[in-house]
């Protein structure tokens, strides 16, 4: 989608298909909800390790399997009412001459109009971005307290160290790849003059190359855990042996006998 995005941006190419904007509402929904879901879900993990450092005798009460996916459900549910506005007949492209980019019309004013380039660019960032990046920040000082003040084992203490590594290096990448585009887009969204062709190009560059850290927060996680932590490495490794295993395990045949 970010090597896609990067193409269609700069280099224009034409979009004569009639359902491009249809498509366009949904490419742009999905990316919306991939961004609130992911977020909102690595705060729950961060607040799961929380409560497994800081009250270790309430980690079956709550940290439980039924309540996973009660939260997940809970967390995929707002994610389609927080950005389900995006799939109505309002939204399409936001200039007719142009249909790089997703949007309501900025020829024609109307509520929604003002909502979405001057109310949701904030609240988007908010919800996010800054708001579970505090909170992820939040879970790893006070993990991190609580293994400095208790006197935890060995064991138990590497175990909790990894799991704070993992989050940092999540917490981190979220920030450098998300932040940009969203802090960008916010300064710019209700400044950008189409008639200037050369403030126009910039921004449209721009836009192009933040699309592409936006969307690579998504693919460097996973190699990212896995150059910086030992027990994600171990995990994977054990994971991929015992798939390979079991592929090759040869299954007995047994023939038949005829009466």
């Amino acid at each position: 989608m970010s090597l896609y995005d990067f193409l269609l941006i700069n280099i224009g190419i034409p979009q004569l298909s009639p359902y491009y904007v249809p498509l366009c509402r949904f490419r742009t929904f999905i990316l919306n909800f991939t961004q609130t879901t992911s977020a909102w879900l690595l705060v729950c993990t961060g607040i799961d390790r929380l409560i497994r450092a800081r009250l270790p005798h309430q980690t079956k009460r709550w940290c439980t399997r039924k309540n996973v996916i009660i939260v997940s459900v809970i967390i995929i549910l707002f994610s389609i009412a927080f950005n389900s506005h995006v799939l109505q007949q309002s939204f399409g492209v936001a200039f007719p001459f142009s249909l790089v980019i997703c949007g309501p019309s900025k020829i024609t004013q109307s509520g929604y109009n003002t909502f979405y380039y001057i109310t949701w660019p904030p609240l988007q960032i908010g919800v996010n971005i800054l708001i579970p990046a505090l909170l992820m920040v939040i879970c790893i000082l006070g993990i991190y307290q609580q293994i400095r003040t208790t006197g935890h084992v060995r064991r138990n203490q590497n175990l909790q160290n990894q799991m704070i590594l993992l989050m940092f290096t999540k917490i981190i990448l979220f920030l450098i790849c998300t932040l940009p585009y969203g802090v960008y887009r916010m300064a710019t969204i209700n400044s950008v003059d189409p008639n200037k062709a050369v403030a126009y190009s910039v921004f449209i560059f721009i836009t192009a190359i933040l699309t592409i850290l936006l969307n690579a927060n998504y693919s460097l996680t996973f190699y990212l855990n896995c150059l910086t932590s030992s027990l994600f490495r171990q995990t994977l490794i054990k994971t991929v042996k015992n798939c390979v295993l079991r592929r090759n395990v040869v299954q007995p045949f047994v023939s038949g006998t005829e009466q």
